[in-house]
């Protein structure tokens, strides 16, 4: 799967917070997520200068869903509740106990 698709069946699945997510899936989602984000900041500061963030502001509010879905299904992938991913907020404990 190449970053396009990952990005594609993320959003194409967005409430669907059960199933499986393969590695490939999430990461190739995640990477393609993270390089879109450094394009719209990029994209942000040239053409806000006073560093509104407004393409990175909807960005983000529109990858919320998807990118708690994809990682729901891959802690599903991993034998685990997609209720683990509240761990996140906890920041030492989930580094353990996730990892």
């Amino acid at each position: 799967m190449q970053p396009i698709d990952a990005l594609k069946s993320a959003f194409k699945n967005y409430v669907n917070f059960s199933g499986r997510a393969s590695r490939g899936d999430y990461w190739w989602y995640f990477l393609a997520y993270i390089i879109v984000s450094i394009v719209l900041s990029i994209l942000d500061g040239v053409l806000f200068a006073g560093g509104m963030g407004v393409l990175s502001l909807l960005w983000a509010l529109a990858n919320i869903i998807p990118l708690i879905s994809v990682g729901v299904r891959r802690l599903h992938d991993g034998d685990r509740s997609g209720w683990w991913y509240l761990l996140a907020i906890v920041p030492i404990a989930n580094l353990y106990l996730l990892y």
